[in-house]
């Protein structure tokens, strides 16, 4: 059973030592949020500039052509994303800024292919509901294993993930559902809450991954070689 308070008071503690980084981190990734932002900007701009003998076809391919490149960005930085929050989890001290280009070098060309992937194994149960949110639990830990250890491979992190995730899967829903408060007062202040929100979420999640590992390293679920255990850390630490 994973503990929802402990983990957000961590990740709320993480958030107050690395505030200055987070801030910076935000505005440079701010492209984090594209799949609500650039795609309907550059949406936008197809349709200005369709003329009437445009064909639909043409604006079609324009559109498919746009969200391709918004999508894959954006699991480039999604995955770049957890990197960090992955490594402000595990340490105790304030991260640097350079750990970010550090991260793009190492990690973009996994988050863009290991993005593309996810989203095709979840299309394929979208038409059973139950099973599409069922498989989004179960590979909701790809990322952060991916972050831990790049040379795991994306199927490979994903057959760990659902592994990990074996018998934690109405955790992790209901530690999600436990931030519905924050989606709300975002959608109020017009948005600007999620320079908070996105880095507790992360953060909550991050503390909880190296939690459903260590627990799966003892059980012997996955390889405690493959994915080697942080240096001992209480969450009141």
């Amino acid at each position: 059973m994973i503990d929802h308070k402990d983990l957000k008071k961590n990740a709320r503690k993480q958030i107050y030592e690395n505030r200055y980084f987070l801030l910076i981190m935000f505005l440079a990734l701010s492209i984090e949020t594209s799949g609500a932002g650039i795609f309907p900007t550059l949406y936008i701009f197809a349709l200005s500039a369709a003329t009437t003998s445009l064909l639909m076809i043409k604006l079609v391919f324009r559109i498919i052509i746009i969200f391709v490149i918004s999508f894959s960005v954006s699991n480039i930085v999604y995955l770049i994303r957890d990197s960090v929050y992955l490594e402000m989890a595990k340490s105790k001290l304030a991260l640097k800024v350079d750990v970010v280009p550090e991260k793009i070098e190492s990690l973009w060309l996994l988050g863009l292919f290991g993005g593309w992937i996810l989203f095709a194994k979840i299309i394929l149960y979208i038409l059973f509901f139950p099973a599409a949110i069922i498989k989004w639990l179960e590979y909701s830990q790809t990322y952060f294993i991916l972050a831990d250890n790049p040379k795991i491979g994306i199927k490979k992190a994903m057959l760990m993930s659902q592994k990990i995730t074996e018998g934690h899967k109405k955790d992790l829903a209901l530690l999600f559902l436990s931030f519905i408060g924050w989606f709300i007062l975002t959608l109020s202040s017009f948005g600007i809450v999620l320079i908070y929100l996105i880095p507790y979420i992360r953060l909550t999640f991050a503390n909880a991954y190296l939690l459903l590992k260590e627990e799966a390293i003892k059980n012997g679920k996955i390889d405690g070689g493959v994915l080697a255990l942080p240096a001992k850390k209480t969450l009141g630490e």
